[in-house]
């Protein structure tokens, strides 16, 4: 019913153009191929991809269309945020194996917010002033990584809209990651000890300066049919009106721009031209080593979070990414013929809960986080005699979801008493009609692999321990109610969002598209960390032992039988 509560965020309307002529797709060498491009479409989950599929014309109707398309995979844990589910997309291990398990955290004994891609060793490129980037905190390695280690020549790019996507995706050893700042307004990365910024920057220095001297661009609607999406709604104390352009958004001026062009289509041409700039500047698929291209696409995730995913501003963007996708791939298979596409997401996303509401969905809801945060410290700190606020959330004390444990300075505080303020905890948050359910870290932490987990049967509890990993994971871990949505709406700045262990969160797409590769439809459950280990079998490279995710039969490129069986404890028989 959940997923249906997404498909139904009103009848899609149909973008303006034509179907075109796709290009027929002949077979290919039966060998590895010259280069993997893996697409990562924030925020786009499977209700989004299959409300607008049959309306797509371009590169995402031939990747659909085309392709071996998995409709129903999975992000199977519980914290379905950007960071944690882009490091399963390549590691082929759930969040609990590579330590990301959240956007940010709190390390034990600390006061202070750990960003999931912080480093203490690292500056970015442009400003040395700011807190540094790089992969260290991602404590699994990637398919990039393993190409590294065998020791060929393949290269290893990533270029995205968010540092969370590139530095996730390319890994631990990657030849460059490239992500979009904001203020910067181009293309950024960091730089280790050593290593000079602008030799850093020569890459994409081209795409910032062809970026910066192209003409402001303006949102108009490049599909009138979009229009039929408009409607005003009110959010709190303010109207929001669904349109495009939107209220307030505007390139006008530097400030203007830094706030308005991440939550706009222009966010994902500008990132695919910056990944053709990379084909070019690194020779991708030119040789016959095996190349790995990952391209970060954020700004579906931004404009669902800014203006909520059911509005006439994601209908405009989607039809916008289609088309361009469309070219970014001719460019591809033009490079090497033999390419492999991978296209998925780093989670799903739900609408505004005032539209929900008005299409049918009443139990669409928010809120209040920090009203009820302040009513579970006060209910703790009365019953234990405590003279604080024991628990402290991320996302500037909005994401409920994860509650820390915290003394009066952040600092060090007694394992008996956090074990008496967790219970004390658990017991108010069972008690609330808000919530689900609610579970220590350390039950989780306690809980083994169930010995058939196939991710549409996972219980909450399960799916919160795919999620949990000492030292990052709160100390409890909440889940609410279906379509409850826990940040406080700000029209211009949040609306809609993700997060939840619900499924229109954990369910996404998975892709692959290659000439080799028969059109098909696999209707069955798969996850994301089944891609990694598909690759590998792809590209004849051994992945290292006890992945969480297993190899899935591709035909016309693997059968599975070189060495990259599934993981023990899941059946290859479904598919």
């Amino acid at each position: 019913m959940l997923a249906a509560a997404m498909l139904a965020m009103l009848a899609s309307p149909g973008f303006a153009q034509q179907p075109q002529p796709q290009p027929q797709l002949q077979p290919a060498p039966a060998r590895a191929p010259r280069l993997i491009v893996v697409i990562s479409i924030d925020q786009f989950g499977s209700a989004l991809f299959s409300r607008y599929r049959d309306r797509f014309t371009g590169g995402l109707a031939r990747i659909a269309g085309q392709g071996m398309v998995f409709p129903n995979a999975y992000q199977s844990h519980a914290i379905t945020e950007t960071c944690p589910g882009h490091s399963t997309l390549l590691t082929g291990t759930h969040p609990n194996r590579t330590g990301i398990t959240g956007n940010s955290w709190f390390e034990p004994g600390s006061a202070k917010e750990t960003y999931c891609l912080a480093s203490t060793v690292n500056r970015l490129a442009h400003d040395a002033r700011a807190e540094g980037r790089g992969p260290e905190r991602l404590i699994t390695t990637t398919v990039g990584d393993w190409i590294k280690a065998a020791g060929g020549a393949g290269r290893v790019v990533a270029v995205a809209g968010k540092d969370r996507s590139a530095l996730t995706m390319g890994g631990h050893r990657a030849d460059a990651v490239f992500w979009y700042d904001d203020k910067y307004a181009g293309f950024t990365t960091f730089v280790a000890p050593g290593e000079d910024a602008q030799a850093k920057l020569a890459p994409v220095a081209p795409v910032n300066a062809a970026l910066r001297a192209q003409a402001k661009p303006r949102w108009d609607y490049a599909d009138d049919a979009c229009r039929a999406l408009e409607g005003s709604y009110a959010v709190g104390q303010a109207t929001w009106h669904a349109k495009v352009p939107p209220d307030g958004w505007s390139m006008d001026d530097p400030a203007a721009a830094a706030r308005s062009f991440r939550p706009s289509p222009f966010l994902d041409l500008a990132t695919l031209d910056a990944a053709r700039a990379m084909i070019d500047r690194y020779a991708l698929g030119a040789d016959d080593a095996t190349d790995l291209l990952t391209v970060g696409l954020s700004a579906t995730d931004a404009i669902g979070h800014v203006y909520g995913a059911g509005g006439p501003e994601m209908c405009d963007h989607l039809g916008r990414l289609d088309r361009a996708l469309g070219d970014f791939l001719d460019r591809v298979f033009d490079v090497a013929p033999d390419a492999l596409v991978v296209v998925t997401a780093d989670h799903g996303g739900s609408d505004m809960p005032e539209r929900l509401r008005e299409t049918g969905y009443p139990d669409a809801r928010r809120l209040e986080s920090p009203a009820f945060l302040r009513a579970l410290n006060d209910s703790v700190a009365a019953e234990l005699g405590l003279g604080f606020a024991p628990f402290v959330v991320t996302e500037r004390g909005y994401n409920i979801d994860q509650l820390y444990f915290a003394s009066p300075a952040g600092g060090a505080f007694t394992p008996a008493l956090q074990a008496r303020a967790v219970a004390a905890a658990l017991t108010w948050l069972r008690a609330r009609p808000e919530v689900v359910a609610a579970h220590a870290r350390t039950e989780l932490l306690a809980d083994p692999r169930p010995a058939n987990p196939w991710p549409e049967g996972l219980t909450l509890r399960q799916r919160m321990a795919e999620s949990a990993y000492p030292g990052r994971s709160g100390d409890i871990v909440v889940a609410y109610q279906p379509l409850a949505s826990i940040i406080p709406p700000t029209p211009g700045f949040y609306l809609g969002g993700h997060g939840t262990p619900w499924d229109y969160d954990r369910r996404v797409p998975i892709i692959f598209l290659s000439r080799a590769i028969p059109a098909q439809e696999r209707p069955f459950a798969v996850e994301t960390v089944d891609i990694a280990p598909t690759i590998a079998a792809i590209i004849h490279l051994p992945a290292p032992a006890g992945l969480d995710g297993r190899c899935l039969p591709v035909p016309g490129l693997t059968d599975c039988a070189d060495g990259d069986a599934a993981a023990p404890n899941r059946s290859t028989t479904s598919q």
